[in-house]
């Protein structure tokens, strides 16, 4: 009964976390001229990773 109880106490402190909030200029910037066209993206595949 113990190991249950420990169990739904850990779900719900899991799940009661919160993301915090994103403030411009401490966990990002906000560049003053935009990107000029797209990236290019290569995606590799291989069945031996």
């Amino acid at each position: 009964m113990k190991k249950i109880w420990l169990a739904l106490a850990g779900l719900v402190l899991a799940f009661s976390a919160s993301a915090a909030q994103y403030e411009d200029g401490k966990q990002y910037t906000t560049l003053e001229k935009p990107v000029a066209g797209a990236p290019q993206v290569l995606e590799f595949f291989s069945f031996f990773c």
